[in-house]
């Protein structure tokens, strides 16, 4: 996302494709802030099918080929693509890219990647193709350029924006919340940087950039905050910009709460319980059962 703010403030046209969902499955395809029509997309999907109809794709895949036909069709200057799953595997793979980031490594989807953070950086790092910027965040990827994202100056963080300085950027605004955040601007930076973008435009683009669902805040009065953390690694970023934004010790805070059945509820849970007064339990298709998450949190 904040790469494809700061694309959209230095003038260009520009796609992105994100998963999951958060309102409408449509929303991963947008260009410039547009989601793809359902006509579009019915349409495009009917005459994609005959081609693919014997390739047995995931839904994954056949989006991610709709994707990729609609951008070309709207011929945009970059196409910000989020990878799936790992990256040796993953539909995206397909691409070419001009610069490809790998954030930060964490133990999640180990039925598919491997059951350590050391072979699932081997998965993940192979998004780095030949020819290609790498860059990343984690020690861990031996392809591309590590950056050091300490060497970053967080002056504040309200419940509005963060600003930091980094390198000759100096009291950049960062319209989204949380340490973790920050870091990933570091990522951002870099990588506008490669693509030689002004430093303006990544000021303004920076200052724009939209996250829903990432330590969003749906109401004021009162505080309510959404955010997808969904295992043990993006849990604890969570936590840990929410006890430096608000006094949790002298506010009463009350969780509503479910988790996806496959991730590790234990390590998830273990973060945010301590500075929870009310856990609020509940479930959605695909989530842990109520008897499950219950004795989890009681563990």
């Amino acid at each position: 996302q904040m790469i494809y703010s700061i694309l959209q403030a230095a003038g260009y046209s520009v796609g992105i494709y994100t998963s999951p969902a958060l309102v409408t499955p449509l929303e991963r395809i947008t260009v410039n802030d547009k989601a793809i029509s359902q006509r579009t997309f019915v349409r495009m999907a009917n005459g994609l099918w005959p081609i693919v109809r014997d390739f047995n794709l995931t839904h994954f895949e056949f989006f991610t080929l709709v994707a990729f036909q609609y951008f070309a069709q709207r011929q945009v200057d970059y196409a910000v693509i989020e990878v799936g799953v790992g990256g040796q595997f993953d539909a995206t793979t397909v691409v070419q890219p001009t610069v490809a980031i790998i954030t930060e490594i964490g133990l999640d989807h180990t039925e598919l990647l491997g059951k350590t953070v050391q072979k699932i950086a081997q998965d993940k790092q192979t998004i780095i193709k030949p020819g290609g910027i790498g860059l990343t965040g984690s020690r861990l990827v031996r392809r591309g350029r590590y950056i050091d994202r300490t060497k970053v100056k967080i002056h504040s963080t309200t419940l509005t924006e963060t600003m930091f300085s980094y390198a000759h950027h100096r009291k950049l605004r960062l319209n989204t919340i949380g340490a973790y955040q920050v870091r990933n601007a570091v990522l951002a930076i870099e990588a506008a940087e490669r693509l030689h973008i002004s430093s303006a435009a990544i000021r303004t683009g920076l200052q724009r950039v939209k996250h829903p669902g990432r330590f969003e805040i749906i109401s004021r009065r009162p505080l309510l905050i959404a955010d997808g953390a969904h295992n043990p690694q993006k849990m604890t970023a969570f936590v840990s910009s929410l006890k430096r934004i608000i006094p949790v010790q002298r506010r009463r805070v009350v969780c509503l709460c479910s988790i996806k059945y496959t991730k590790d509820l234990y390590a998830t849970l273990k973060p945010l319980l301590p500075i929870v007064d009310e856990l609020i339990l509940t479930t959605f298709p695909k989530s842990a059962s109520l008897t499950v998450l219950r004795r989890t949190a009681k563990q």
